[in-house]
């Protein structure tokens, strides 16, 4: 025995064991395709057990992936005595398919091939990871975002097509480009420190400008992110830059959307406001905002924004609101809103329901209608005043009209007499003619009447009744005045300014000591300033003042104007005069249209609605001993 017989089992035995415990699955077939071995590797990738496999042919794991073309180029090349070596996907016994590395080399003895030696490495997830890389690859050069990855030395390794080509990289080179061949110093100076906060690991945002030949100025979202490596290295940055212009312009057209939005309820007075019931937002535009006369920041509660309301509305607004949540019930409602500073507004609200992602959602608006309501009070106020006072007026014109008229017509019945029968004339008539027809006696008993007449004529009647029609007359022109004043007044608290109280009153004392000398007129108390319009609150004061001195019933009235102010500003108008009918008390302190049954009622009337416009209340009460204190109530000027 040589050498060589005395190793050659234990050759074959190593070789043996070496195929039995590779990893790569390994069969062997007869010159046939009959499988004849095969090895554990080739059991656990294919799930076939050797004694199902032996005896069989590899068509057993036929995936059905390839075509018959693709087997037969494989049985041409073994066959021809080469080595085939090509990428397969096969079947295995689960009906899973696997993607192998198949390497197939025939075994020969004398130029004859005695059997083929299959090697099998399973690549299934090494292809899958392949694939994904593609489809990451794709989808990166498919974005719309620009993307590339650079080293710490600020070289690139990577970037896709649109990086490249906004920045005028050529492909071939890229692997020789860095940051300072693409940008200039100053844009360096920007892109560096955002580069060096990505290699300390950081992720990185900021917007910024861009320019390019191609695209021209776009701004870009742009982000640096560490790119690590398996051990969690720092070894480069991967730079991100989405192009946001259309948001962006998108986001400034909503903005100017927003804006005119916001001018146009300001103009008109108008708000929006959505109540989501799950849970309970309420979010108010920034026109019902300025209604409420809060800041943009403020955000109400449901509960809240019922409280704006006049505590006499606010039970009608709450069963609305309700019904609308509850039951769907539309409305649309007038009420009374009172602002942040205090001032009352007449309001329009409106509300409906809604379903919105499953949410219910109540939705309306709310407008200012104070123009409005102020317009139907002043044309009520002056429609009922004029027909009052003009038919009593003229009623009483017409009556001593008619009565002058019937004397009037009883001297023009005597004149005609004058002119054609004069007393002389009858009497001469009479003596020389004796034989008067019974005609001319009747002539001569109708002047007799006549004369009886003209001396008992009422004169003193006439004189009263000329002194009443004049009287009439001034009381016209006088409320003819007065609704001028008020047509006036009317707008005077437009302009919101800030009026220094004292002055004010001090200005209105002097002039009135001019028009009522025998008059006092004291003006006490701290100086303040309320936040209104100084027109409207001298006309307020006017005819409170010029109504205590007209119609006071001493011959020396006295009128003190008092200022007290603490968390409010009060003005007092204090008389000893014989005090205010309870017919003008409601006029002023209420309001009330119905109770103007005279000509000043339309001045008291402008005082209680001028007040409320400029926010402040006014109330009545009884001076000791006698007169009447009208106080006027605003609120003080915050800061």
């Amino acid at each position: 025995m040589t050498d060589t017989d005395t190793h050659q089992p234990s050759t074959t035995a190593s070789l043996e064991r070496a195929v039995e415990a590779a990893g790569h699955a390994i069969f062997i077939t007869a010159p046939d395709g009959t499988i004849t071995y095969v090895n554990p590797a080739f059991e656990a990738i294919t799930g076939y057990a050797a004694a199902e496999a032996i005896g069989r042919t590899p068509t057993i794991l036929n995936s059905g992936e390839h075509a018959q073309e693709y087997y037969q180029r494989l049985w041409e090349t073994i066959s021809a005595g080469d080595v085939w070596e090509e990428e397969i996907i096969n079947r295995r016994k689960n009906g899973d398919h696997y993607t192998a590395h198949q390497t197939i080399a025939p075994v020969t003895s004398n130029g004859d091939i005695e059997q083929f030696v299959a090697i099998q490495t399973d690549i299934t997830d090494q292809k899958a990871r392949e694939d994904q890389l593609r489809k990451y690859k794709r989808a990166i050069e498919e974005t719309h975002d620009l993307i590339a990855a650079l080293d710490t030395e600020h070289r690139y390794l990577f970037a896709n097509s649109r990086y490249r080509r906004f920045h005028g990289i050529e492909q071939d080179k890229l692997g020789d480009t860095v940051l300072a061949d693409v940008f200039d110093a100053d844009r360096l100076e920007t892109i560096e420190p955002h580069f060096e906060q990505a290699l300390d690991g950081e992720v990185v945002s900021y917007r910024m400008a861009r320019s390019s030949p191609s695209t021209g100025d776009r701004t870009f979202d742009i982000r640096y992110y560490p790119l690590e490596d398996p051990d969690g290295t720092v070894d480069g940055v991967v730079i991100t830059m989405r192009d946001i212009s259309d948001l962006v312009d998108r986001q400034r057209e909503l903005e100017r959307n927003r804006d005119l939005l916001a001018h146009t309820e300001q103009l008109v007075g108008t708000g929006g406001w959505e109540y989501v019931a799950e849970t309970q937002t309420l979010r108010w535009t920034d026109g019902t905002r300025q209604l409420h006369g809060v800041p943009d920041s403020y955000e109400p509660s449901i509960d809240d924004a019922i409280e704006f309301f006049h505590p006499d509305d606010q039970e009608t607004i709450q069963q609305a609101v309700d019904q609308c949540r509850n039951q769907g019930i539309e409305y649309d409602i007038e009420a009374r809103l009172v602002t942040a500073d205090g001032r009352t507004r007449w309001v329009r609200t409106t509300g409906q329901r809604c379903v919105r992602n499953g949410k219910t959602v109540l939705h309306g608006a709310i407008q200012d209608i104070t123009a409005r309501k102020q317009r139907e009070q002043r044309l009520m106020v002056l429609n009922r005043i004029l027909r009052h006072n003009l038919r009593n007026n003229l009623s009483t014109v017409m009556g001593y009209a008619d009565l002058l008229e019937e004397e009037l017509s009883t001297l023009q019945a005597l004149d005609s007499l004058n002119e054609d029968h004069s007393p002389g004339a009858v009497i001469g008539h009479v003596a020389e003619l004796a034989d008067l027809s019974t005609s001319l006696q009747r002539e001569l008993a109708t002047f007799d009447r006549a004369i009886e007449h003209v001396t008992s004529f009422p004169f003193e009647t006439a004189l009263t009744g000329t002194k009443q029609i004049k009287e009439s007359s001034r009381e016209l022109i006088d409320l003819t005045q007065k609704a001028q004043q008020f047509e006036r007044g009317a707008d005077d608290d437009q302009i919101v300014e800030t009026v220094a109280i004292q002055p004010l009153l001090e200005d209105i004392a002097a002039s009135y000591l001019e028009a009522y000398p025998a008059a006092t007129i004291e003006v006490t108390g701290a100086e303040t300033s309320i936040q209104g319009n100084e027109a409207a609150l001298r006309r307020i004061l006017d005819e409170l003042v010029e109504n205590a001195l007209s119609h006071s019933d001493q011959e020396s009235p006295t009128v003190t104007l008092d200022v007290q102010s603490d968390e409010s500003v009060r003005i007092r108008v204090v008389d000893t005069g014989a005090g205010l009918p309870e017919m003008e008390r409601k006029t002023i302190s209420e309001g009330e249209e119905t109770s103007l049954m005279h000509g000043s009622g339309i001045g008291l009337w402008l005082v209680n609605w001028l007040a409320t416009r400029l926010g402040g209340t006014v109330t009545i009460a009884d001076n000791e001993p006698r007169g009447t204190i009208v106080t006027l109530e605003f609120p003080a000027v915050s800061g």
